[in-house]
């Protein structure tokens, strides 16, 4: 795989998409330790007029004892709101973030490929823009048109 977009004559010209994807993943959603992440399952229900299914969520817990939440909206046109409930289904428990989060997002405000070929490029290319935000039991979250947000934080009770 790719990372970096270069010249005919082997300059660099940029970074590839798969490049943020991989920073996202590697260094936002997961902690680069030598320690063990637990992943658990997700589901969504926010769905398109077609009855699809546009945000994909994988949760992490991390060694340091924070949660991450990586959510892909595959919608190429619309921000798509989204409100985040961790549910226990051993105590039938539901919590949500709680303080302090890191929020991070990449998408379309941040990079577009324009294919030419040969010379294809992408404008704008910057790397993801990241937030801290206080949450509490209403926080809803928008996530941006064709993006990846990672959310990292604390659960806590409803």
């Amino acid at each position: 795989m790719a990372l970096l977009n270069m010249s005919r004559d082997r300059k660099m010209r940029g970074h590839l998409s798969q490049y943020y994807a991989s920073v996202l993943i590697n260094k936002e959603w997961v902690v680069p330790v030598d320690k063990d992440h637990k992943v658990y399952p997700v589901s969504s229900d926010v769905r398109d007029s077609q009855n699809r299914t546009v945000i994909t969520a994988y949760a992490v817990e991390r060694p340091d004892g924070q949660w991450a939440l990586m959510l892909i909206n595959k919608d190429h046109d619309n921000p798509q709101p989204v409100r985040i409930v961790f549910r226990d289904s051993g105590d039938k428990t539901d919590r949500v973030y709680r303080g302090p989060l890191k929020v991070v997002n990449w998408g379309a405000a941040q990079y577009v490929w324009h294919p030419a070929g040969a010379d294809s490029y992408a404008d704008p290319e910057n790397p993801p823009v990241t937030t801290t935000i206080t949450a509490g039991p209403d926080t809803a979250f928008t996530l941006p048109k064709a993006s990846i947000t990672v959310i990292v934080g604390k659960p806590g009770g409803q």
